[in-house]
């Protein structure tokens, strides 16, 4: 082994030279001083990762607090309205309303006027510190014919005829709240007769007509007339449009959020909620066939739990925050610009607020305050998010913000339990979060960095360039192995090839000589194989001739138009008969004159020969060689098939390699060159044909060769 390497050392020093000056060394000599380079900018990489720590935190305070400063203006600009100051309930609702659309950072609003309930615009239920318009209320002449419609109704059940009084007092009405009343308690009597389609007609024009009217206690009317809507479908067995109907009392509710206090919100969501699971667990397979009525259904659900939060948030600034804020605002009732900036952490939640006096007329003194709080869900998810998702870093890895008794405000707590991290507070210390940003993001962020590193590619390309010279040398040594190898093996092959038929020969010319051989059978027979040896050598040094021409390019080939059966025949008859005791078979079709192609007879000669002769080799001697030759198509097909010892799958695609033998030929100690089937395949290919093999172990071989026909 080591030998061989020696010599393939020697033949390729120079190669290997080449190899080591123009890519070994050079590679090795870029990537030590691009490793250095390497080692240069980590440390200036980290010292940018140290900037960008900073920067981001500059960002965070600069972004927040400007919003906020935002914010302030705005509740300044908001206490100088007259609507403000002149306490104008509906125009501050409208003032508030606009405001919430353009700042989606401004959470609840709020208004204290001294000793007034605190308001919550937009807000104007019951608990929410609106003063809304009264009602009008029914003449006492129409509450006399409103009673004795309802005594009719009521007591005696004589519905006709409270429907008679109704409609009387309803054209004496030009009150819209009190038309739409009268109009609700027709309907009311037209449904206790089951008259249910005049009772629609009727809870149909007050949505229609009357859409925003109340009943006498100040909630909207629409939406007691829908859920009147849904008894009348379900009374008349309509239970899908009962289900549609159900959902428009939720969105009546959702779109009316701000008319309703908490109690009438949870009271008509709750018998909304009611009626949809009682049809829903009436007609499973009216919902199971259409699943949007339950996607809306929850869409509500989560609206809903939205206004409680809010509502929930306007009882905390009620009973937490507001007295709080109004003593330190207004201490000695004079105005002042002054924004008061207020916090507080109540039941997990933190409240951040600013407020601002409302001066009164003369603007010296301050009547109450306004406040806005901050939408803290907007600062952390679309605020704080945005920030660090444009900066490129992990929040939950990296960043974290908490408050002064270290709940997380946002990140996770384990990023602030990290070393290398840099600290900083807000101005002002409002909002009062620290925030935190560790260092665990330094490898990830080098390693971005190297990426863009020109010193980074070079080495990469350096790596790849050895490798690629590595993996190339070593297949140009390990070829030049395997050819010494076979080489090796082929003169070995070929000298024991000649050695065999030379020593046969000469040791029977030896006795001819002698004159010791007197017996004529005996003498053909020797002369029979001295021709036969000679035949062999003959064969074996046209293989190797022809081999070294097809290796060099230098084969002619002359080719004449023949009858290829006959040819063929021919040829199979004078190899069997040089052949002693082989028993061969050809298959005959039936004679066509399209057999006429164009060859060299002398190229496909040896090409068959050795075919044949492989298959003499491979088989035992009482079997028997079988030729088969037809036409298929515009080819002619020849199979020369034997019974020997067959060829695996996995070294059919090698047995046309030049110098291969099979397993099964060296388990055999068969002699050959191991250039046959080369030169046969060689042959064939330049004959425009074809040659493929089918054997199967411990079966034989089947040699197909397809030629073209001669056109």
């Amino acid at each position: 082994m080591f030998q061989n390497l020696k010599i393939i050392i020697k033949r390729q020093k120079r190669l290997i030279l080449i190899f080591l000056f123009t890519i070994f060394l050079p590679s090795v000599t870029l990537s030590i001083f691009g490793l250095i380079a390497l080692r240069n900018e980590s440390y200036r990489f980290e010292q940018q990762f140290r900037e960008n720590q900073i920067n981001l935190i500059d960002t965070i305070r600069t972004v927040i607090s400007q919003q906020i400063g935002e914010l302030e203006n705005e509740i300044n600009s908001l206490v100088r309205t007259p609507s403000l100051m002149n306490k104008e309930y509906q125009e501050i609702n409208t003032l508030v309303e606009n405001h919430l659309e353009e700042h989606h950072l401004s959470g609840q609003f709020f208004l204290a006027y001294g000793e007034n309930e605190p308001m919550f615009p937009p807000f104007q239920g019951e608990e929410s510190g609106f003063k809304s318009t009264q009602v009008k209320e029914f003449s006492s002449h129409q509450k006399r014919k409103l009673a004795e419609a309802e005594n009719y109704e009521f007591i005696q059940k004589n519905y006709p005829e409270s429907i008679s009084i109704l409609k009387e007092l309803l054209k004496e009405i030009e009150e819209r709240n009190l038309q739409a009343q009268v109009l609700n308690h027709i309907a009311r009597n037209y449904m206790k007769q089951d008259i249910l389609d005049k009772a629609m007609e009727y809870y149909t024009e007050i949505i229609q007509d009357y859409p925003n009217t109340r009943t006498p206690s100040g909630t909207l009317l629409p939406i007691s007339v829908h859920l009147q809507r849904v008894e009348c479908y379900n009374r008349s067995g309509l239970q899908e449009e009962a289900l549609k109907e159900t959902l428009l009392v939720f969105e009546e509710i959702i779109k009316n959020q701000h008319h309703l206090s908490e109690n009438q919100l949870s009271a008509y969501v709750s018998m909304a909620r009611e009626k949809f699971i009682n049809i829903r667990d009436a007609t499973p397979e009216m919902i199971s066939s259409d699943t949007a009525y339950l996607n809306d259904f929850e869409n509500f659900n989560n609206s809903y739990q939205k206004i409680l939060n809010k509502w929930k948030v306007i009882s905390t600034l009620k009973n937490e925050c507001i007295k709080d804020i109004t003593e330190e605002a207004v201490q000695n009732g004079e105005f002042t610009e002054e924004v008061y900036r207020y916090s507080k952490r109540i039941g997990g939640e933190e409240f951040l607020i600013i407020s601002s006096q409302i001066p009164d007329k003369t603007k010296k003194l301050a009547q109450g305050i306004a406040g806005i709080s901050i939408n803290n869900t907007y600062l952390k998810e679309r605020i704080l998010a945005e920030l660090i998702r444009k900066a490129g870093w992990n929040a939950e890895d990296s960043i974290n913000v908490t408050d002064m008794s270290g709940q997380i405000i946002f990140g996770t707590k384990t990023a602030s339990s990290k070393a290398d991290r840099i600290t900083s507070m807000f101005k002002d210390n409002f909002p009062p979060w620290k925030i935190e940003v560790s260092g665990n993001q330094t490898k990830p962020f080098l390693f971005s960095a190297m990426f863009k590193s020109y010193y980074f590619w070079t080495i990469l390309a350096m790596m790849a360039i050895l490798g690629f010279g590595i993996v190339i040398t070593g297949r140009i040594i390990d070829h030049e192995k395997e050819l010494l190898k076979l080489k090796s093996d082929f003169v070995a092959s070929v000298s024991h090839e000649f050695k065999t038929p030379i020593t046969s020969i000469k040791a029977l010319s030896e006795r001819l000589f002698e004159g010791t051989v007197k017996d004529q059978k005996r003498l053909k027979e020797y002369y029979s194989v001295i021709s036969q040896d000679a035949e062999n050598l003959s064969r074996l040094v046209e293989n190797i001739l022809d081999f070294s021409k097809i290796e060099e390019g230098k084969k002619q080939y002359q080719f004449e138009e023949t009858d290829f059966i006959e040819w063929l025949e021919e040829t199979i008859r004078n190899f069997f008969s040089r052949t002693t005791g082989r028993r061969f078979v050809i298959h005959k079709p039936e004679k066509d004159a399209t057999s006429r192609i164009k060859i060299d007879r002398n190229a496909m000669k040896l090409a068959f020969n050795n075919l044949l002769d492989n298959a003499v080799k491979f088989s035992s001697e009482d079997s028997k060689i079988r030729v088969i030759h037809e036409k298929q198509e515009n080819k002619l097909l020849v199979k020369i098939m034997d019974d020997g010892t067959g060829i695996p799958k996995n070294e059919q695609a090698k047995i046309f390699e030049k110098f291969y033998r099979a397993k099964s030929a060296l388990d055999h100690s068969t002699t050959g060159t191991g250039l046959g089937l080369t030169i046969v395949k060689q042959v064939v290919e330049a004959h425009g044909g074809e040659i493929l093999v089918e054997s199967e172990p411990g079966k034989g071989s089947t040699f197909i060769v397809l030629l073209p026909l001669f056109t």
